[in-house]
């Protein structure tokens, strides 16, 4: 896809329009007039170069279809329902109606897309809906600058360049191109870039609408992307152009034919895979017969068949009825010997996994009790650490001393003397 840039009418080339989708721009304010016109519901505008045409075109229309409207020098063409502003359109004037707009930019605008297939007209406003159209084309866009008077103006060569930045910018299927005069145009857009008010204001169509007294009209066109409208021609008529409709398919449509059918391919995928840590049913009998002949020869082999209790159910004998553990020594070990003999490993396999399994079941429950003496131990220690703090922390007793005489508190009191009797001695014997 190439991209070229006309800076103005008179320039574009009738061989390179012919074969490629135009982009007219006009920002004052031609383009940005039809687009707010469409926008606000008009079923179309037909342009034309003097007002006597849209006279004419006016008077083939019903009561009530369409609308008069055009300019001379930025002022209104006496007789005419509007002007060529695009502050004076609203959607309950001109809703449902067509347009016969008479501007003194129209007779460039005919001569300069003559002959081309598809031609699309825009401004500032409505940038992005013209770029977005042009792009579903796929053909080779020229992008046309109106100019005023002949002349290039800089507002409508900015928007040319807009249009090819956003171009160039895009992610398609097909490579684009851009010609000498678009990468101008371009590099006069980016020196514009943030500034489209001071832009339209200092140009000369900008200063003469100021003059009329039209300067909000310069500010409106200086908006980016306001309108999402892009005018098309069509049979002489700008119309709305609309994004295609998504549509729904058909059920079964766009599907593939199915494969036509042949003979049946018998393919057997077995059950269960060959693991041997997963053996499937034939092998678990072949497994538990081998196992039985082994353990008839071997010493060691259980006499009695495996039972294995189930956890937590009553059981009669050694028990005494009391319920078992989920994980003990009288449940594991018959899981584990179960499970050994299961997959073919004999009985004295079994055994030493039955070993193995109790020898564990030991280790965790002497783990178990020395954890549980530690934690006691740890609670003793506290417990004589908080009767100490206790002791230190009461004041002690004061004893006031008793007065004499007084009795002491739980003293047993003295016994009273005893009133002994003399004792006479008695007279020494006389010597015979």
């Amino acid at each position: 896809m190439k991209i070229t840039v006309y800076f103005s009418a008179s320039e574009a080339k009738p061989g390179v329009v012919s074969k490629s989708t135009v982009v007219y721009g006009d920002v004052l304010r031609f383009g940005t007039t039809v687009a707010t016109f469409l926008y606000h519901g008009a079923a179309g505008v037909s342009v034309h170069p003097d007002p006597g045409a849209a006279k004419k075109a006016f008077a083939k229309l019903k009561r009530g279809e369409g609308l008069l409207a055009g300019e001379r020098d930025g002022e209104k063409i006496p007789g005419f329902h509007l002007s060529g502003s695009p502050l004076e359109s609203s959607r309950d004037k001109i809703k449902g109606r067509t347009i016969c707009f008479s501007s003194p930019d129209a007779a460039g605008f005919l001569k300069a897309t003559q002959g081309a297939e598809k031609v699309f007209l825009g401004g500032i406003v409505n940038l992005g809906s013209v770029y977005e159209s042009a792009l579903r084309s796929g053909k080779d866009i020229v992008v046309i600058a109106a100019g005023y008077e002949g002349k290039p103006t800089l507002p409508d060569s900015v928007f040319a360049g807009m249009v090819a930045d956003f171009l160039q910018n895009t992610v398609a299927s097909h490579p684009i191109e851009l010609a000498e005069s678009a990468k101008k145009a371009v590099a006069d857009a980016k020196a514009w870039q943030g500034r489209l008010i001071d832009l339209m204001r200092g140009s000369d169509e900008g200063k003469m609408l100021a003059r009329v007294g039209c300067e909000k009209d310069v500010d409106f066109a200086a908006k980016l992307s306001r309108l999402s409208s892009a005018p098309v021609l069509q049979d002489g008529i700008f119309v709305r152009d609309l994004p295609p409709k998504f549509t729904p398919r058909a059920p079964g449509e766009g599907v593939p034919p199915a494969p036509r059918k042949g003979k049946p391919i018998k393919v057997q995928v077995p059950l269960f895979p060959k693991n041997p840590e997963h053996p499937t049913p034939g092998q678990l009998s072949k497994a538990a017969a081998l196992t039985a002949k082994a353990a008839s020869n071997v010493k060691t082999a259980p006499a009695t068949p495996l039972v294995v209790p189930e956890a937590g159910k009553k059981k009669g004998g050694k028990n005494g009825g009391k319920k078992l553990p989920l994980f003990s020594k009288k449940t594991v070990a018959p899981l584990q010997l179960k499970a050994q003999v299961h997959h073919g490993h004999g009985a004295q396999a079994a055994t030493d996994a039955l070993k193995a399994a109790l020898s564990k079941l030991d280790a965790k429950a002497a783990k178990a009790t020395a954890l549980a003496a530690k934690k006691s131990a740890a609670a003793a220690r506290l417990l004589s650490k908080t009767q100490a703090a206790e002791a230190k922390s009461q004041p002690p007793k004061t004893v006031k001393p008793a007065p004499k005489g007084a009795p002491v508190k739980g003293a047993k009191p003295a016994p009273a003397p005893s009133k002994a009797k003399p004792v006479k001695a008695k007279p020494a014997a006389r010597k015979k």
